[in-house]
């Protein structure tokens, strides 16, 4: 495991500043040891947090993917740690870790503070909640031009806007699961759930929900199938209400 410590600390370092071209290695390695030797007295699930997650925080996202076999290594350790959830995807061996984003900037604040500033943390927030507005606009442009049946990406882990599946470009978005889902209610979107469609509400409750989504290929995501059933009429009269502007009509 601490191994695997000083492989993620060091991705991160890399991939958060902003040339690497200013990197001295030697510097850099030298913090790394003594940021993974500090990540020795740490829990165990949160050493399989910050290997899994760390990477991906500069994206914004407070979650990461790994399989089944990584899990049952820290399964007690997991189920006793509350500020991490565990979940398998689909019906193969992919698992989603999602980290409650206090919790984890702490546990990272106490291996190196330096690795998560405030600034960044500002940052994050601002891109995820520029994720959801996002979203949104998606959900009602769509419910405006009659409705939309198809794939979403969630728990993106990248900058992309877009993640590839069965030679289609789908929408994706740096969202969890319960975001997506308010925002599905909001707008009169169903969800997939083995073959049937359903309200947010059910498909929140239903142990069939995290199973029901596919891992993208590139693991980079996972796709959430939705269908809109608001009318064109509903969909004006809720941005009405909600103060949005009215789309403006193409010449």
């Amino acid at each position: 495991m601490i191994l695997f410590l000083y492989e993620a600390i060091s991705y991160y370092y890399i991939k958060s500043v902003n040339s690497v071209r200013r990197i001295i290695m030697a510097e850099v390695n030298q913090s790394v040891k003594a940021n993974a030797e500090k990540a020795k007295g740490l829990p165990a699930s949160v050493q399989f947090a910050i290997v899994t997650v760390l990477p991906n925080i500069v994206n914004g996202a407070f979650w990461g993917f790994t399989d089944t076999d990584d899990v049952l290594e820290y399964a007690d350790a997991l189920k006793a740690d509350k500020n991490i959830q565990a979940r398998r995807i689909g019906a193969g061996k992919d698992c989603l870790i999602e980290v409650n984003p206090d919790y984890l900037t702490k546990a990272v604040a106490l291996v190196d503070a330096s690795l998560m500033t405030a600034n960044d943390v500002n940052n994050m927030c601002k891109g995820r909640a520029e994720a959801q507005a996002s979203f949104e606009k998606m959900l009602y442009v769509k419910g405006e031009k009659g409705g939309y049946e198809g794939y979403v990406g969630c728990y993106c882990i990248n900058d992309t806007n877009a993640i590839n599946y069965k030679g289609v470009m789908y929408p994706s978005f740096r969202l969890t699961a319960q975001e997506v889902l308010i925002l599905c209610q909001k707008w009169g979107y169903m969800i997939e759930i083995g073959g049937s469609f359903v309200t947010p509400n059910e498909a929140i409750k239903s142990p069939k929900f995290f199973s029901s989504l596919i891992m993208s290929p590139t693991k980079t995501g996972v796709f959430v199938k939705i269908k809109s059933t608001f009318t064109v009429e509903q969909i004006k009269a809720l941005k009405e209400k909600y103060g949005i502007k009215p789309s403006r009509a193409k010449k």
